[in-house]
């Protein structure tokens, strides 16, 4: 891991060109190793996983809509109930 002793580290004396290259150099450093599969990952898992999630979603909205479309005899507003 990279320290105040390294090469990559912030430098006071630097002009703010400088510590912005040497900010990024840091950057791809320590966080390349997972900023490059991480889209990979989950790409793989949302194309694995995905379609079950949405057929799962579409059942609950059907039987979501059914449901509200039931109205029992006994809570129906009709002539001679109020």
């Amino acid at each position: 891991m990279a320290g105040s002793a390294s090469s990559l580290s912030l430098v006071e004396t630097f002009g703010p060109v400088a510590n912005l290259h040497r900010f990024v150099l840091f950057d791809l450093a320590t966080s390349l190793g997972f900023d490059l599969p991480r889209p990979f990952v989950a790409m793989a898992f949302l194309l694995t996983v995905g379609p079950a999630v949405l057929r799962a979603l579409r059942r609950l909205s059907h039987r979501v809509s059914r449901k509200a479309l039931f109205i029992p005899e006994s809570a129906q507003v009709g002539p001679g109930r109020a």
